[in-house]
């Protein structure tokens, strides 16, 4: 065992969560235990990020571990969907969920057609690395998952993402 005298460095799963947080009409839904959503919750309210009902758990009971029961996160899908209406709805797996490999792709994909919101799912859970990681994966998702079909491009207009946190990660601007 390593010790570690500050905290660790944040997981791969820290640095989706991290990046999710930044689209705006969007919500993130964690599948598991309200501990881990908890940690990043402090996490982020250190840095002064405002995540306000836009960061949830599901509170995942040990039943719900140990027979792979999904119901929590179906309706967890349904509520925050009619609560709050988001474009899209980010379900990512905490440490818990990865573990025993519930298929969080399978429950979006079959879940589509119950919400409005786009669902789109992050199965990581924490365990491929660093957040540097976290963040590669979620451009890739994003650009797989949101591109808007017909969008007008306007001259002099980019789209800048990087990797620093909330309203420093993103930006437009014209010539």
């Amino acid at each position: 065992m390593s010790l570690v005298r500050f905290l660790p460095t944040p997981s791969d799963r820290m640095g989706i969560i991290w990046s999710l947080l930044a689209v705006q009409g969007a919500i993130v839904l964690e599948y598991g235990p309200a501990g881990t959503t908890h940690y990043s919750m402090g996490l982020y309210g250190g840095l002064v990020l405002h995540f306000q009902n836009r960061l949830f758990t599901t509170h995942m009971s040990e039943d719900d571990v140990v027979m792979g029961d999904v119901t929590r996160l179906e309706e967890a899908i349904i509520e925050l969907d009619k609560s709050y209406a988001p474009k899209v709805s980010f379900v990512v797996a905490s440490s818990v969920t990865a573990v025993i490999g519930t298929d969080i792709k399978g429950v979006c994909r079959y879940m589509q057609n119950e919400v409005k919101a786009k669902l789109v799912a992050f199965e990581q859970g924490g365990f491929r690395g660093d957040y540097s990681v976290g963040l590669a994966e979620t451009y890739k998702l994003l650009v797989r998952n949101l591109p808007q079909k017909d969008a007008t491009q306007e001259a002099g207009v980019y789209n800048i993402i990087g990797a620093s946190a909330w309203r420093y990660r993103k930006c437009a601007r014209t010539a």
